[in-house]
């Protein structure tokens, strides 16, 4: 009896177990602004040397990439090894790697470590987003929401740590100078002893997080599968919602119901379906009623397929434009306002209630995408969230008007985790983990791009200049995701009240 409700009941184990491994999996990176300025002092005081700003940000944009770029990896690992078993070996990897991050003393190694640690992140990351693709296989964008809720207030777990692992006293930075360089540095004693075991308390909460997923988390089978299609099905049938189902394997469901007992897949969804020879070519089914069609926009392509369209650059655009946002609002705000406000208790507090309204930004924009498309939910999130980036500059003066924009910008950039539902309404469920982390992997070109400009504006120009190309990508990206990303507006597809013939 227990296992049988268990069974009942696995989507919704499987969407805990990935909300814990993601809350565990942005840990380190969404706390990395609240712990650089800790970690320059404690390099100051290992070396007596100043670290510049533009090298001490580039361990989170190293993390970034390494989370972005080598997810992919662990989409074609999966057609190779156990899910269970991969699932084990890189969360063990990444836990022992954290920990060991304890014992480096140095720039240059610290550096490399978080190399090692986003790429193991990126693959877990991956994994846990397929998985949860595959257990629900609607509702993608509320489901991905959750998921990136527990994402985002990882950056208030770890601030809080930060908070009461290195300074409960609320020591205060002072101003630091070696020869022509000047920095605010915490040169207080018991801060620079107890930097290090954040990296402990790290690795320990980490491992709690993760260790129930290895136990649940695991592909569905055929019939589960059918099981949560017929679910879906019903849903529907009760007046919820009315579109076509797409299963993983690429076929297509009507609203009748699933032959769980059938032995091939595809033979249980034998809907009156047909291919337009004029729509098919970009994706549209053409579903027809008595004499009557409707489109609906439902492609669903395989990597290789969806690597030919245009619209897939596009999207790839907007998310290297995502990246500049979301690495300023949750790696810069402590550096951007120390100068302005010298309160470090204040400035966690800024970073935590930042990854707070993230939190709720990833679940609202999952929502959204699911009542409105892809189209009008990115375009409404980048068009609010360039122009505040923006104003970053303006608002540190005030320390309340600055947790206010700070707030709303890593609200709106929130919309990554709507990375997923994207690439699933826009180019199908088939072949969901590379498609996913082939379009994640423009993260990784828009770390170099940030790295880049954080050169320029440390040698060059100086931080206006830097938010206004940060934020002027992403009021662009608006506008191009409002003019590609097609989203059908027809009578019947906008009513969801399509109909097909019975067999």
């Amino acid at each position: 009896m227990v296992r049988s409700w268990l069974q009942r009941h696995y989507n919704w184990w499987v969407l805990i177990c990935v909300c814990l491994g993601s809350l565990a999996m942005g840990l380190p990176f969404f706390s990395y602004g609240a712990l650089l300025p800790y970690l320059s002092s404690l390099f100051y005081f290992k070396t007596g040397r100043i670290v510049s700003q533009a090298a001490m940000a580039l361990q989170p944009v190293i993390l970034l990439m390494g989370i972005t770029l080598t997810g992919s990896l662990a989409g074609v690992l999966e057609y190779y090894m156990n899910v269970r078993l991969l699932n084990f070996i890189l969360t063990a990897l990444y836990v022992a790697a954290v920990a060991v991050s304890y014992y480096v003393h140095s720039y240059t190694f610290l550096t490399i470590l978080m190399v090692f640690i986003g790429t193991l992140a990126g693959q877990i990351n991956v994994c846990n987003v397929a998985r949860l693709s595959e257990w629900n296989p609607t509702k993608s964008g509320t489901a991905n929401g959750i998921m990136g809720f527990f994402m985002g207030i990882s950056g208030f777990l770890g601030s809080f740590l930060c908070t009461i692992v290195i300074n409960p006293y609320n020591k205060q930075p002072v101003e630091v100078q070696v020869g022509n360089e000047t920095a605010m540095l915490f040169v207080d004693k018991s801060v620079t002893d107890h930097t290090q075991l954040i990296w402990l308390a790290w690795a320990v909460v980490i491992a709690g997080l993760y260790f129930p997923g290895l136990f649940i988390l695991r592909r569905p089978e055929v019939e589960e599968e059918n099981e949560l299609f017929n679910s879906a099905i019903e849903s529907y049938e009760a007046g919820e919602e009315r579109s076509p189902l797409v299963k993983s394997n690429g076929t297509v469901s009507d609203y009748g119901v699933v032959d769980t007992e059938s032995s091939t897949p595809d033979e249980s969804y034998a809907a009156d379906l047909v291919l337009d020879p004029v729509s098919s070519s970009s994706g549209c089914l053409v579903c027809c009623s008595n004499n009557s069609s409707s489109c609906f926009k439902n492609p669903d392509y395989s990597i290789k397929e969806t690597l030919k369209q245009p619209t897939f650059y596009v999207l790839y655009l907007v998310i290297l434009t995502l990246s500049l946002a979301l690495l300023t609002s949750t790696e810069l705000y402590k550096i951007i306002a120390i100068e302005a406000i010298n309160d470090d208790r204040f400035l966690n507090m800024v970073g935590a209630l930042g990854s707070v309204l993230n939190a709720f930004g990833r679940l609202t924009w999952g929502m959204i995408l699911d009542q409105i498309g892809t189209r009008y939910t990115f375009t409404l999130s980048f068009l609010v969230m360039g122009p505040l980036t923006i104003s970053l500059h303006y608002t540190k003066w005030s320390r309340y008007g600055y947790l206010i924009n700070l707030c709303v910008v890593t609200f709106c950039t929130g919309i990554f985790t709507c990375i997923a539902p994207a690439c699933q309404e826009l180019f199908g469920r088939k072949d969901i983990s590379l498609k996913y982390a082939a379009t994640l992997s423009a993260e990784s070109f828009g770390c170099v791009l940030f790295f880049l400009l954080q050169l320029g504006q440390e040698f060059l120009f100086g931080e206006l200049q830097f938010l206004i190309m940060m934020g002027v990508p992403s009021i662009i990206a608006a506008f191009l995701a409002y003019f590609t990303f097609y989203q059908c507006r027809c009578e019947q597809c906008t009513t969801k009240n399509l109909t097909f013939k019975p067999e």
